[in-house]
């Protein structure tokens, strides 16, 4: 959100979606900003991003978006020491992707038993990621 200041000419809504308390985080995030966004708005003619950032706080898994394009639906995970997490899954019309989905630490499944299982309900090119993989 950083990124959405006063004189980047935002000028349409920008949803973000995720587990509670998003919602304060980016009510706290504004009114930390509060200075610099009406120092901004004021000398640079910018627009006013608070009203344009809308925060949806999900509770359980469910759709998220969907348009001609993208479908994305969440699902709650294990993910300690967080008590709400969610995976995300992405599919557009050429690919699928899975996001945030952490296997549970268990050394009786391994790397394959994860590859394969995905691979029962998706038919393109499975990567099992770990944190800061670049593919």
């Amino acid at each position: 959100m950083a990124a959405l200041d006063a004189t980047t000419g935002l000028a349409t809504p920008v949803d973000t979606w995720g587990p509670p308390p998003l919602a304060r985080i980016t009510d706290t995030f504004f009114e930390m900003s509060a200075t610099d966004i009406d120092a901004r708005m004021r000398d640079e003619e910018g627009v006013d991003p608070r009203p344009l950032v809308r925060a949806h706080e999900l509770r359980l898994g469910d759709p998220v978006v969907k348009d001609g394009n993208l479908e994305v639906t969440a699902a709650i995970v294990d993910h300690p020491p967080m008590a709400l997490a969610f995976a995300y899954r992405f599919d557009a019309p050429d690919r699928s992707m899975l996001s945030h989905l952490v296997p549970a630490e268990d050394p009786a499944v391994s790397d394959e038993m994860w590859i394969e299982a995905a691979r029962r309900h998706f038919h393109g090119r499975v990567i099992l990621g770990r944190d800061f993989l670049e593919v």
